[in-house]
């Protein structure tokens, strides 16, 4: 995306409504294109799979049919009035309403006509129901244009009053793509794609907000949380080397000795694994280097992360140093202390 339309406010590019536009600010924090674009959604529901009615199990689940009409009417009276239907396909019977419809609906109302239903199902007084199920002839979703991946944004009860619900707001991206660049420039790494070889970043944000294909859909998210976690690398590399340029000098703890020799050699009751020498051989070169140092070690349960902390400890009570261990619960500060306290003694 070029940079000048990233920032662009949402209102001024797609010709949206102040009031539409403060909403999508207030609720969902979208003010600027590049937020529209980076608004991923939060699931999707896939409507490749057709369901049968004497099959379906009726937990509260969005479901799809492909179901023929056998009769509507209109009933009810004033505020209670309702369109309802009856569709099967030839196992059970579905009934459906709505409570809310428009004149093109009952217009596409045939009977003997295929349709494709999907919402959420329930039983009521016995019956199979859909209150508001989408509804389309099955000649439309059977076109190749028809999304069978379906995007779901979330949104607020004021947004989807105003037309801002999930539709909306796709429909606000569908706009958006057609103001952008045709295709969107890589900005990876060459030699970081020829070894992870992810789908391209174009291929990615487009196929986020219009999937093609489930395959497609989670490389293309796997691609998006890679970039992520790749600039945010990036920013704790370039911190770390601020770090090392700016602060001053600090204490050299280069020493070896009595602590840490006398534990390994006579207390320590098993061998250290490969990670382990290699974790704290890491740990003991920054010690010794003057310069600041901050580590995370990941490992599971009983992987020997405390080992670790406990060497790098020796080490520095062999330079004449102070060192406390800080856990996070009173319990686990306890089980800390007595494990260590059984292996020096």
């Amino acid at each position: 995306m070029s940079a000048s339309v990233y920032g662009k406010k949402i209102d001024d590019v797609l010709s949206l409504t102040s009031g539409k536009a403060k909403l999508l600010a207030a609720d969902l924090q979208l003010e600027t294109c590049g937020d529209l674009l980076t608004f991923y959604p939060y699931r999707y529901v896939d409507r490749t799979k057709f369901h049968h009615l004497a099959q379906v199990d009726p937990q509260n689940k969005e479901v799809q049919f492909l179901l023929k009409l056998r009769i509507f009417r209109e009933v009810g009276f004033g505020g209670k009035k309702r369109l309802t239907a009856t569709f099967t396909d030839g196992t059970a019977t579905l009934e459906c309403v709505w409570f809310r419809w428009g004149r093109w609906q009952t217009d596409m109302m045939k009977m003997g006509c295929s349709y494709v239903l999907f919402g959420r199902v329930s039983i009521f007084s016995g019956k199979l129901t859909m209150t508001h199920p989408d509804l389309m002839y099955a000649e439309v979703f059977n076109k190749a244009s028809f999304p069978k991946i379906t995007p779901i944004y979330h949104s607020t009860e004021r947004l989807t009053k105003r037309g801002l619900g999930t539709k909306g707001i796709q429909n606000l991206v569908a706009k958006l793509f057609q103001k952008l660049p045709p295709v969107f420039p890589e900005f990876l790494p060459a030699e970081v794609i020829r070894k992870r070889n992810p789908v391209s970043l174009d291929t990615a944000l487009k196929n986020i907000h219009f999937p093609k294909t489930k395959e497609v859909l989670d490389r293309s998210i796997f691609r998006l949380k890679f970039d992520e976690l790749f600039i945010m690398q990036l920013q704790i590399l370039m911190q770390k080397a601020q770090n090392i340029k700016s602060i001053q000098e600090g204490f050299v703890l280069e020493k070896s000795g009595h602590y840490t020799h006398t534990f390994y050699r006579d207390h320590l009751p098993f061998d250290l694994t490969g990670a382990q020498k290699r974790v704290i051989r890491e740990i003991y070169r920054d010690m010794k280097s003057g310069k600041q140092m901050n580590r995370l070690i990941q490992g599971d349960v009983g992987s020997g992360k405390t080992i670790v902390a406990l060497m790098t400890i020796l080490l520095s009570l062999d330079n004449g140093f102070q060192a406390c261990l800080l856990a996070p619960t009173e319990i686990l500060a306890r089980q800390h202390f007595q494990s260590i306290y059984e292996l020096t003694q």
